[in-house]
């Protein structure tokens, strides 16, 4: 057997050593990967996750970054909201943002969390069978609060109807009496209130206040929109300002042929929705008839009678083939907000869009869309969406997945070159529906659609 030379044997013994060198994946370890990341297995952990060696709960995105809450302490994931408030007693900033389980004080109440930090929604119980109702307060109620917050009622409240947290039985819709310490009050009896008035509860529910019977709230006949303001000028918001959790926005422009076309911003759960955009229609009721107006849409249900379609301020007539700056604002309750040209236009409010009716679904989920689509075989539409930003609990998402959505096969989606994530085409000319079908009939074949996979639910 020949001998190796000498310079074989130090190349060997380099490579090896270069081989020993390299380091180990550290497992169980905090890495600083464009914000902090904790390894196991090879790899950084996603989701809600125990660490062990940390003794905490931690929430990592669905890129393995360390989420550390917004202006709240807040952080929504698969539809849960948590709480995190940094630790003022470690100098390590990557361990300092565990969950936190506890009760949470405020100058307008207190906040309820689970064992595991989740922020209760609705009907939650007390220890012995006790209610307390926890709701979704307006942060002009709420000194020093960034946004709409959870505390629980500890007053005369109308709640909704819902079901028992523990037995699952129905409870249902009425004004209930809450004591001071927020439990629901279900003796008989007349009680005098720190309001100054005096309730009468029979049942478990207030039947009178200062002697005389109650009933349920009105509820508005359409949604409520705000006075218009100008929509000429360019207004105060954007996706950075606005107030509610998710958002997206966008500059569109859209042209066409033919009796009707549309262009809209989506959010969409499997059984529910709201859009908004332009929207050309010849055979629209007057004074639409013929106009590119902006439209807004609340989807209720998918079957027939389950849209609700309005146009803002009488109708507001936009350009066809120059851009317009759209942006659209859903909060935790289903209110949703449209804007243009960075002006509050319209405020609306699908129940079935509340986070709390999403997670009760058996899949529950959240997206964001953009869609064109034609009204009838023939009608033709080009739009681009450009500029587009998208808005995750008060956090910009900078990156985001695309997954174009089968509807009409000739209005096709596609990434505009050198903006990938940012700038969207949609065009097309509908065909293969059915003789008399329009885009109300057959909603779900006339349409170009890219949904953003983004970690919302």
């Amino acid at each position: 057997m020949k001998k190796m030379s000498k310079a074989l044997a130090l190349l060997c013994v380099l490579a090896l050593a270069l081989t020993l060198c390299v380091p180990a994946f550290a497992e169980g370890a905090w890495r600083s990967e464009g914000g902090w990341k904790y390894y196991e297995n090879g790899a950084p952990l996603t989701g809600v996750r125990w660490i062990e060696a940390e003794g905490g709960r931690y929430i990592f995105n669905e890129s393995g970054v360390l989420q550390t809450g917004d202006a709240e302490g807040d952080v929504l994931i698969n539809g849960n909201l948590y709480y995190i408030n940094p630790s003022k007693n470690t100098a390590d900033p990557k361990t300092c943002y565990a969950v936190r389980n506890t009760t949470r004080r405020r100058d307008a109440g207190v906040t309820y969390y689970d064992g595991n930090g989740i922020t209760f929604m609705g009907w939650i119980t007390a220890g012995e069978g006790k209610l307390m109702y926890q709701t979704l307060v307006p942060k002009e109620n709420v000194p020093g609060a960034t946004k709409d917050i959870y505390i629980y009622v500890w007053r005369a409240q109308y709640i909704p109807a819902g079901t028992h947290p523990e037995t699952g039985a129905a409870i249902d819709a009425g004004w209930y009496l809450f004591g001071d310490d927020g439990v629901v009050i279900t003796q008989d009896g007349t009680y005098n209130c720190n309001d100054g008035s005096t309730y009468t509860v029979s049942g478990g529910r207030i039947t009178a206040k200062d002697g005389q019977p109650v009933s349920a709230p009105a509820q508005p006949s359409t949604p409520s929109q705000p006075s218009m303001p100008s929509t000429t000028t360019q207004g105060q918001w954007n996706i950075d300002n606005i107030p509610a959790p998710f958002a997206m926005e966008a500059d569109i422009t859209m042209t066409g042929s033919g009796s009707g076309y549309q262009a809209k911003l989506v959010f969409v759960s499997p059984t529910s929705g709201v859009t908004f955009g332009p929207q050309f229609d010849v055979g629209a009721a007057a004074p639409y008839t013929g106009r590119n107006v902006l439209l807004y849409e609340g989807i209720l249900h998918n079957g027939a009678g389950g849209q609700d379609y309005q146009r803002p301020g009488g109708g507001i007539d936009v350009p066809l083939g120059q851009p317009m700056h759209l942006m659209m604002g859903l909060d935790y309750d289903g209110t949703c907000t449209m804007y243009y040209n960075g002006n509050l236009i319209a405020s609306y409010n699908n129940p079935q869009m509340a986070l709390s009716a999403i997670k009760s679904l058996p899949s529950p989920d959240l997206k964001a869309r953009v869609e064109v689509s034609g009204k009838h075989n023939g009608d033709s539409v080009n739009t681009t969406f450009t500029n587009i930003k998208i808005k995750n609990v008060n956090e910009s998402v900078k990156v985001w997945g695309l997954v174009p959505q089968a509807s009409c096969p000739t209005i096709v989606p596609s990434v505009m070159e050198g903006e990938y994530n940012k700038n969207i085409q949609i065009s097309g000319t509908v065909s293969g529906i059915g003789a008399g079908q329009d885009w109300d009939s057959a909603y779900d074949a006339v349409s170009g659609i890219m949904q953003f996979e983004i970690w919302f639910i």
